[in-house]
C-alpha cells in the first residue's frame, strides 16, 4: 500500500509540475505563439525548427497539436503548413526526458529558494522564472518519490514475474505505452515512470523502448478529441499525426533489438539510454519524413478520403 500511494503521489506531483510549467509558458506566449506560428512556417523546415522549439519552450507536444489544429481549423494555416509543426513536435516533446535525466537533486532546494525569491520580485517576466523553476522542481520531486518507492519491489518475485512476462512480449509492452500515454495524456509522464523503473532492474532497455514506441502512437489521443467538431484539414492534421507516430512504431519494432544495441553505445546509464532512445527515435522518424513533406500529406489527404465516413466526418 505504501508503494502504490508513493508511486502515485510522486506521478501526481510529477505530473503537475509539468502542467505547471506548460500553462504559465502558455498563458505568457499564447498571443506570440499564434503570431508566429501564422508568420514563420511558411515552409516544411520552418514549421519543424518551428515546433520542435515551441514543444522544447511548453513542455508539451499536445499544446502545440491542439494549438495547430485551432489555427487550422480558423483558415489562418494550410494543411501543408501543419504537417511540419506535426514533425517538430515529435522532437521537441523529448526535451523533458532528457532534462529530468540529469542528476539535478543536489540543486533541488537551492531550486526551490530561487525559485521562491523570483517570484516575489515585481516584474512579470521574472516571476514566471520563477514559476518554471519552482515547476520543475516538482518533476525532479515527483520523479525522486517514484524512484524511492519502487525501491521495496526490488524484492518482490511477483513483480519480477510481472515484467519478466512483459518482456517477453514487445506487443504487450507497445500497449502498455499507448493505454498509459492516452490515460495520462502525456507521453513525458509515461517515460519519468520508466526513468523511475530504471535503476532497481525491472526492465530492459528493449523492453522500455517498446513502451515509448506505444507512449508515442498514445499522444494522438488528445489531437482526437479535438478534431471532433472541426473542419476537413483541421482532421488531417490529426491523422497526419496518428500516420507519423505508427509508422515510426511500425518501422522500429521490427529492428527494435538492434536498435537497442546502438543505444547502448551512447551511455552505460540505463536512464540515459532511455532518454537517448526516446530522443534518436523521434528525431529519426521526423528527419525521415521532412524531405517529403508533401507526398505525406498526400498520402495523409489520401487515407482521409478513403476512410468511413459518418455524416460527412471520419474519425
Amino acid at each position: 500500500m505504501a508503494f502504490i500511494l508513493g508511486f502515485l503521489g510522486g506521478l501526481s506531483v510529477l505530473l503537475l509540475g509539468i502542467y505547471f510549467i506548460s500553462k504559465t509558458l502558455e498563458s505568457y506566449h499564447q498571443y506570440k505563439l499564434k503570431y508566429f506560428l501564422e508568420r514563420f512556417t511558411d515552409t516544411p523546415t520552418k514549421g519543424f525548427i518551428f515546433g520542435t522549439a515551441a514543444t522544447m519552450v511548453l513542455q508539451s507536444s499536445s499544446a502545440i497539436i491542439v494549438l495547430t489544429i485551432g489555427l487550422v481549423n480558423a483558415r489562418l494555416l494550410t494543411f501543408h503548413q501543419a504537417v511540419g509543426i506535426v514533425l517538430g513536435t515529435n522532437v521537441g516533446t523529448t526535451f523533458t526526458t532528457q532534462l529530468i535525466t540529469f542528476d539535478l537533486k543536489n540543486f533541488l532546494m537551492p531550486m526551490i529558494i530561487a525559485g521562491i525569491f523570483l517570484c516575489i520580485i515585481p516584474f512579470k517576466k521574472i516571476r514566471i522564472g520563477g514559476k518554471v523553476l519552482l515547476s520543475f522542481s516538482l518533476v525532479l520531486v515527483g520523479l525522486s518519490l517514484m524512484t524511492w518507492s519502487t525501491s521495496p519491489l526490488e524484492n518482490s518475485r511477483l513483480f519480477s514475474l510481472l515484467w519478466s512476462k512483459i518482456d517477453g512480449s514487445l506487443l504487450y509492452s507497445v500497449s502498455i505505452g499507448v493505454i498509459s500515454t492516452a490515460l495520462l495524456q502525456s507521453s513525458s509522464g509515461v517515460t519519468a515512470i520508466l526513468l523511475a523503473m530504471a535503476p532497481h532492474g525491472y526492465l530492459t532497455l528493449t523492453t522500455a523502448i517498446a513502451v515509448i514506441l506505444g507512449s508515442n502512437v498514445g499522444t494522438c489521443f488528445t489531437a482526437l478529441l479535438a478534431v471532433i467538431h472541426s473542419s476537413s484539414a483541421a482532421r488531417k492534421v490529426a491523422l497526419a499525426h496518428i500516420i507519423l507516430n505508427i509508422g515510426g512504431l511500425i518501422l522500429f519494432l521490427p529492428i527494435i533489438s538492434s536498435f537497442a544495441l546502438l543505444i547502448e553505445m551512447t551511455s552505460s546509464s540505463l536512464p540515459r539510454q532511455i532518454a537517448n532512445s526516446q530522443t534518436i527515435y523521434n528525431l529519426v522518424s521526423s528527419l525521415l519524413v521532412l524531405p517529403f513533406v508533401r507526398q505525406f500529406a498526400d498520402l495523409t489527404t489520401w487515407t482521409y478520403n478513403v476512410l468511413p465516413k459518418r455524416k460527412g466526418k471520419c474519425f
